[in-house]
């Protein structure tokens, strides 16, 4: 007895492993040989998941909450004239909401989930950043850029790059939307947007250990810019309307 008794003290004092896996990383494939390890991980991701369904639900209120109030104090300190009347806030509160949204569905129905790529790539976050710029101006285009980028910072289980990706796409749409003086000038936000998605991405897989369907991530960067311009083009209408 006293033999076990040392051993189940040994075992408690024994400092867990934890490894993390990034939401969307493939833990089988079709023809893996499951060992004990590969079962004993998949047992924790599904108790994991059980568990935080509802904790990560209420986690993200807090956390959105609380960034809301600072945001809101910002604004309404700071910026006060570009969302004084009702009209500018039914926009910007439907710009976030129709973001919200689309990149719950965007996330639930990535295409390239199976080669990796995250679905961040084809959230178009440069049109939000465009119709902020256009409609409020640089302070509230950026606050609301950053509460955005950090929305799919949680949503893809704090993954950095994604922040990085989300909040500079949003800043390139900004800026886009100071060089483009007509419609026919869309084409360039567009281009803009992509190069500095392009750059982002080639920077990230030069700093990763091996890189991974490079090609895949180019062609969602090109499907997320033309997503950006083809939004930008059919809602900033019905706004000025």
């Amino acid at each position: 007895q006293y033999t076990e008794l040392r051993r189940k003290q040994a075992a408690n004092r024994v400092t867990p492993v934890y490894r993390p896996i990034k939401r969307g990383t493939i833990l089988f494939r079709a023809g893996d040989v499951i060992d004990d390890e590969k079962l004993r991980l998949l047992d924790q991701v599904r108790e994991n998941h059980r568990r935080r369904n509802g904790s990560q639900l209420l986690g993200i209120l807090f956390v959105m909450g609380v960034l809301a109030v600072s945001i809101a104090y910002f604004t309404f300190r700071f910026a006060w004239e570009q969302v004084r009347d009702y009209g500018s806030h039914i926009i910007l509160h439907g710009l976030f909401a129709f973001m919200f949204m689309l990149e719950l569905f965007i996330m639930v129905v990535n295409p390239l989930r199976n080669y990796e790529v995250n679905f961040v790539l084809f959230v178009p976050f440069g049109f939000f950043g465009i119709l902020t710029g256009q409609f409020f101006g640089a302070r509230i285009a950026l606050s609301a850029g950053i509460y955005l980028s950090i929305f799919s910072f949680i949503l893809t289980g704090f993954d950095r790059e994604s922040l990085l990706l989300a909040l500079t796409t949003a800043i390139a749409g900004l800026y886009a939307s100071t060089r483009m003086h007509k419609r026919s000038q869309m084409f360039k936000g567009g281009l803009i947007i992509a190069v500095t998605n392009m750059v982002l991405i080639t920077g990230f897989e030069l700093l990763a250990p091996a890189a991974r369907n490079f090609e895949l991530k180019v062609g969602a960067i090109a499907v997320n810019s033309i997503l950006s311009i083809l939004l930008t083009l059919g809602i900033l209408p019905l706004l000025e309307f």
